[in-house]
């Protein structure tokens, strides 16, 4: 969630052939005031800014992302629909599921979990099967 949200974005981005599924909850795309932790390398930071290289990335394979917000922090709203449009424009599929009521805290994160879960759940599958829900013997 949050700063960890954004971690998993950014490396899932990266390694797409690793993480064919991401679920974030309070997502954010942008370093903002956190460029110091990279030495101010510009570099460095546009390969690390989602915000800046998603609009562009070149996909190998499809990734699925569910971005989870509460409707009481709207830049949250606004930067999940930002994330989900650009992973569409890239013909990636990208789900935003916002919470009524609920804030920038963890019981965001506690009442959608169930939500990311059951999203992970349905991209999961075996190696060789068919992409969708787990095969069964």
């Amino acid at each position: 969630m949050s700063g960890g949200g954004f971690g998993a974005l950014n490396i899932g981005l990266h390694h797409v052939s690793e993480f064919a599924t991401l679920v974030i909850a309070l997502p954010y795309d942008d370093l903002n005031d956190s460029v110091g932790v990279l030495h101010g390398n510009q570099a460095v930071i546009h390969a690390n800014t989602p915000r800046q290289y998603l609009p562009a990335m070149a996909f190998p394979q499809q990734v699925a992302v569910m971005l989870a917000v509460g409707t009481g922090a709207p830049t949250d709203v606004v930067t999940a629909h930002r994330i989900a449009t650009s992973l569409e424009k890239r013909g990636q599929e990208a789900v935003v599921h916002a919470e009524h009521g609920f804030n920038h805290t963890w019981h965001t994160a506690r009442a959608t979990l169930p939500y990311l879960l059951v999203f992970a759940d349905q991209h999961f599958h075996q190696p060789g099967s068919p992409a969708g829900p787990a095969a069964t013997p």
